[in-house]
This record gives structure tokens, C-alpha cells and sequence, in this order.
């Protein structure tokens, strides 16, 4: 039996040598910050489908940022990500799809890019963009399928079948009393 081994998840802030960073910068150890940075980026940053607000570019923003050093060129790359995920969330939002949790979460989605935006200082048109997008999210709501989600997203523990549903349905926000 071969053994495989997984690629190392330098680019996270859960574990390995960005993480670390994080905690070498808030201890004050800045030549030790700058050694696990160079480590977490050694084979390139990651921009893809993946990156968010604990991975890729967007952490490696939130990291150096910290130490006061988030250059244009790294949020530049950030801002290419969230335009990326706000195309597609309103491509599936005019669709009638609903969302992922991912979509939309602190941890992989536009709250976490939000979020990262805050810091930045200044409002920019890119803030207002995933703040208008967060709060256009429908309360309930159905989709092509019939599928009726509480929160209106595509997983989640409030998932049924609504038989008599449409895609323009929208259901109310609280249960009427018995």
C-alpha cells in the first residue's frame, strides 16, 4: 500500500504557516511573521473558488493587514475574488437556485469577504455592493423546484417539499400562531 499525502494547508489561518503568522504578528514576533509568511506563500496564493476570509488571498490580506502591511497588490487580488463571488451569487439569485450556506457564511462567503472590506478603512462601492447583496436575501423562499427553505438557502435543517410552491413564492418569516 502506497501512502499519499495531501497537499499542506499553508494558506489557511486554522492551521499551518499563515495561521502561525497571524500569531507571531499579534505577539509582536515580526521576523518570525515575515518567515511563515514567505512560507504560506512560497507556491503562490490562492484566488479560486476556495479563497474566503480563513483561506488564500483574502486571509493572507487579513494577516498582513495586522502587521500594517496590506499592499495594494494583495487587495487588488482580494477585490478580483469578491467581484467574482458577487457575478456569481447574482447569476444564481436571478436564476431562481437558491444559495449555499457557503454563499453567504462568515467563514467562506460574502460576510467573511464583508468583513474583510471593513477593515480596510474607507467605504468603498465594492462594501456597499456585498452589504446590498447580504441584506436582499429573502426571509423564506422557494425555489424552481418546490423546494421551500427557512432562510432561503439550499441546505440547512429547514428543508421540505412545498407541493404547491412556485419560484416567486415567498413565504412569511414566522409561523402564524395555532
Amino acid at each position: 500500500m502506497t501512502a499519499t499525502s495531501l497537499p499542506p494547508r499553508t494558506q489557511d489561518l486554522s492551521e499551518g504557516p499563515l495561521g502561525i503568522a497571524l500569531l507571531d504578528i499579534e505577539s509582536g514576533d515580526l521576523p518570525a511573521a515575515r518567515r511563515h509568511i514567505a512560507q504560506a506563500v512560497v507556491h503562490g496564493v490562492s484566488a479560486g473558488a476556495n479563497a474566503s476570509l480563513f483561506h488564500g488571498a483574502p486571509a493572507l490580506e487579513f494577516v498582513l493587514a495586522r502587521a500594517g502591511h496590506a499592499g495594494r497588490d494583495v487587495r487588488d487580488v482580494v477585490d478580483r475574488v469578491v467581484d467574482a463571488r458577487l457575478t456569481a451569487a447574482r447569476r444564481r439569485q436571478e436564476s431562481g437556485v437558491l444559495p449555499n450556506l457557503a454563499e453567504w457564511d462568515l467563514i467562506r462567503g460574502l460576510t467573511g469577504l464583508g468583513a474583510l472590506l471593513l477593515t480596510r478603512g474607507a467605504p468603498s462601492a465594492r462594501l456597499t455592493d456585498v452589504l446590498s447583496y447580504l441584506v436582499s436575501r429573502p426571509g423564506r423562499s422557494v425555489s424552481k423546484a418546490g423546494t421551500c427553505r427557512g432562510g432561503g438557502q439550499r441546505s440547512g435543517p429547514q428543508a421540505r417539499k412545498c407541493p404547491t410552491a412556485t419560484a416567486t413564492t415567498v413565504w412569511p418569516t414566522e409561523s402564524p400562531a395555532p
